[in-house]
């Protein structure tokens, strides 16, 4: 089986989860617009995001899963569920 774009799917999982806790009332729209915006806002400073897309990033989890936290906004840490979050909200 191929998993190369399973990172993907893992964003709308994600994505979904944030819309459905925003619908049932388990969070107000205003904390779920907040989440989406404070998510935006740390990716945006993120200086790995300039050179690493997001496939890469995916695709090094088996390698970057136990790294260490130095350099890791320059290195790009494992923010594929995040950042395609916002992917799918965009689509």
């Amino acid at each position: 089986m191929q998993t190369d774009l399973l990172w993907v799917y893992e964003g709308l999982t994600t994505y979904l989860g944030e819309i459905l806790t925003g619908r049932d009332g388990e969070r107000t729209p205003e904390q779920f617009r907040d989440s989406l915006a404070y998510t935006a806002a740390v990716l945006d400073h993120r200086p790995g995001r300039a050179w690493r897309n997001l496939q890469d990033t995916a695709d090094g989890v088996p390698s970057m899963q136990d790294a260490p936290h130095q350099w890791e906004s320059w290195r790009r840490p494992l923010d594929y569920y995040e950042e395609d979050e916002l992917n799918w909200l965009w689509g």
